[in-house]
């Protein structure tokens, strides 16, 4: 798999840059509810409401970051927050994430303990072998998991597309198309970055992923970029 930025991304945002990687022969069917995974899931939001609890979450150094970003684009982050604020809110409020399934859990328990925006997707279902970064066209859609109806964009988003269209909203939301289920066995993750993140920073928060999934649920683990 191989990623191209447009210029007129780069051109806009310098800085942007996305880190993949994969896991080959993942087992999802394991039961998210498994004694195991839950009680990493307690030991990492633990630290996590011990470390972040007192302060406003916008204030936090990495959600600062993604949140001028969305500035910059022309967003607003308060009503499209980037991914990683979103589940740092839920963590510090005490409402916890939902539970899909474990490579879906796992990987959002990465995304809260390195403060980083990451994706996932089943690797069967994504279209070509390059993905692509650029604007989205101005009334094109993009159909995130869990929306009831297709969101119509402005063209000031940023989006991850592969050969078919949008799988990514960036760094917000996946599409359902290419979304993981219990049935997938292997998993592409990305890393979205944006100014203010280095791809040092990135790399790490991949790692952090790939050994935080293949902990419970196996896979051949493979760094792309």
């Amino acid at each position: 798999m191989k990623m191209e930025i447009s210029q007129d991304v780069l051109k806009n945002h310098k800085g942007i840059f996305m880190t993949m990687g994969c896991l080959y022969g993942v087992d999802n069917t394991i039961d998210v509810q498994t004694d195991k995974i839950r009680a990493f899931m307690s030991e990492v939001f633990s630290k996590v409401r011990e470390r972040y609890a007192a302060e406003n979450t916008h204030t936090v150094g990495r959600i600062q970051t993604y949140r001028t970003f969305y500035w910059n684009s022309g967003l607003d982050p308060t009503k499209m927050r980037p991914a990683n604020e979103a589940l740092l809110r839920r963590v510090i409020s005490g409402e916890g994430l939902p539970q899909i399934n474990a490579v879906v859990d796992l990987y959002n328990i990465a995304s809260v303990s390195t403060l980083l925006p990451m994706c996932a997707y089943d690797l069967e279902k994504i279209q070509g072998k390059t993905l692509f970064i650029d604007f989205a066209h101005e009334g094109e859609e993009f159909a995130g998991i869990g929306m009831e109806s297709p969101m119509i964009l402005s063209g000031k988003e940023i989006v991850v597309r592969d050969r078919n269209g949008p799988i990514s909203l960036y760094p917000y939301r996946d599409a359902e198309m290419t979304k993981v289920s219990e049935e997938t066995t292997d998993v592409l993750f990305t890393i979205d970055g944006v100014p203010g993140v280095t791809p040092l920073e990135l790399l790490w928060a991949l790692k952090t992923c790939l050994q935080y999934v293949s902990r419970f649920v196996g896979g051949s683990a493979e760094v792309i970029l």
